[in-house]
């Protein structure tokens, strides 16, 4: 099951989830679950509609199943856990040439978004 997947059937047991209980459940950071349902939302795959505050999501699982959406998202999401790995690994770094290094490093990455 592909990180877009559980998300939509998450919000589909979940309706009103906040990105922060997406997060929980999926194991991610919230800025993760919040650019999943984004993608979700453009693709088309899910409706928001916010009453009183409160954001209401409607599940379309004949559009979630459209497979250039999930391998497109796939490959998107693989990159972006490697700029998070990435940024993990220069929090404590202290030699310049490894912190210089890892930016060339995310610099490819962000260009394979």
């Amino acid at each position: 099951m592909t990180r877009n997947e559980e998300c939509a059937a998450f919000l589909k047991k979940y309706p009103q989830a906040t990105n922060e209980e997406i997060a929980k459940e999926m194991d991610t950071s919230e800025n993760n679950a919040k650019r999943i349902v984004s993608n979700l939302k453009s693709s088309g795959a899910i409706e928001v509609n916010y009453e009183d505050g409160i954001r209401n999501v409607t599940v379309h699982e004949n559009l979630l199943n459209n497979k250039r959406m999930v391998e497109n998202t796939t490959r998107r999401e693989q990159v972006e856990r490697m700029i998070e790995i990435v940024f993990d690994s220069l929090e404590y770094e202290t030699q310049t040439e490894n912190i210089i290094n890892a930016g060339y490093l995310f610099v490819k990455l962000i260009d394979r978004l």
